[in-house]
């Protein structure tokens, strides 16, 4: 149980360094330092889009994903979207509801976005700034173990009637076209 919690608790950390991890130029790392490696935040830097909260519209990201696919980004497939551009997202369905008498429920989400780019998956991430998200092509990002260094528990050995270990794993993003997606950033 407990090996089967820490591995839970290494792969949301993975996820959330995934996204939010600096390059603190230490990438071999040492006895002292520790391995470092970009997050997607600091690794897509050619295409970054601002805009205010309040201009972030259809039209705007319409031309936001197409200036991902001026170049190259005929794939892209997902919104990561921090807590407040997600709900402003949200909203962009709010003219188009329909409800039914026998409904009990409010819905307005938006969960998937087409346009004429392609359909992309609308996704919140707890890990995002509130006021920041990225237009992604997953099968352009890969998540990666070094080598012999995926996620595996390890024993350290008996004390007493307990057993004690450690859950170890190494991993790096691989960003491939940076250029061909897009990161927003609310100012």
């Amino acid at each position: 149980y407990e090996k089967n919690k820490k591995v839970r608790e290494a792969m949301r950390d993975l996820e959330k360094t995934v996204i939010m991890c600096i390059l603190s130029g230490n990438t071999l790392g040492s006895s002292t330092a520790r391995r470092t490696m970009a997050g997607l935040r600091s690794m897509i830097s050619t295409n970054v889009q601002s805009v205010a909260t309040a201009n972030f519209n259809d039209s705007w990201l319409g031309a936001t994903i197409q200036k991902a696919w001026e170049n190259g980004g005929t794939d892209v497939n997902l919104l990561l979207l921090g807590v407040n551009f997600s709900r402003v997202m949200d909203s962009f369905n709010a003219t188009r509801i329909l409800t039914s008498n026998n409904e009990d429920r409010f819905r307005n989400r938006v969960r998937e976005y087409e346009s004429t780019f392609g359909m992309l998956t609308v996704m919140l991430s707890r890990w995002m700034p509130a006021n920041e998200g990225l237009v992604l092509a997953t099968n352009r990002v890969k998540v990666k173990p070094l080598q012999s260094r995926s996620f595996q528990a390890m024993e350290i050995g008996k004390k007493g009637d307990s057993m004690q270990g450690f859950v170890l794993g190494e991993y790096t993003t691989q960003l491939m076209n940076e250029e061909a997606m897009s990161r927003i950033v609310g100012v």
